[in-house]
């Protein structure tokens, strides 16, 4: 019985991460969405760049929180299920996706590096089109957004790799 409950328990703690994983996700499309709209609407390009103050924060609080709900899928497959157990969701998960090759994400098709990538492009040919991109200060936002464009990827290889 106390092994029931426990199971019970981290199964709500694995509902209540991805509960928090998606009112992430929701926060980061509307920020983003409204940094786009304000950046147009405004004629300020640099404000493409500001994107990623919401990309960044947000896919690392996604990684972190499904870091820990693969640990706790990770405990329930080993200490709570098995041939005795009447508790399978965990293995019968990871059977699945392993026989339809998606166990992991690839996190380059995820919502945080198109952004990157967006907010980039935008910010390139916005400039592009409205101002003189060859002006110092462009030039410097340019190189920036790249740097950080490679940054994000870098980090996200490392990411891909360690799992």
């Amino acid at each position: 019985m106390p092994d029931e409950k426990e199971y019970m328990m981290l199964r709500d703690e694995i509902y209540k991460i991805y509960d928090i994983l998606e009112k992430t996700r929701n926060l980061f499309y509307v920020a983003v969405a409204a940094i786009f709209t304000c950046s147009l609407t405004l004629e300020f390009p640099i404000l493409f760049l500001a994107a990623y103050c919401m990309i960044i924060p947000c896919y690392w609080v996604t990684i972190d929180y499904q870091r820990g709900m693969w640990k706790i899928g990770t405990y329930l497959a080993v200490f709570h299920e098995g041939k005795d157990s009447d508790f399978n969701w965990e293995r019968r998960n990871f059977t699945f996706s392993c026989k339809n090759g998606n166990r992991y994400v690839n996190s380059y098709s995820s919502p945080f590096f198109l952004a990157c990538i967006f907010s980039t492009l935008f910010y390139i040919i916005y400039s592009y089109k409205k101002t003189n991109i060859l002006e110092p200060f462009n030039l410097v936002c340019v190189a920036i957004s790249i740097i950080l464009l490679l940054v994000m990827s870098l980090f996200i290889y490392r990411q891909n790799n360690s799992q």
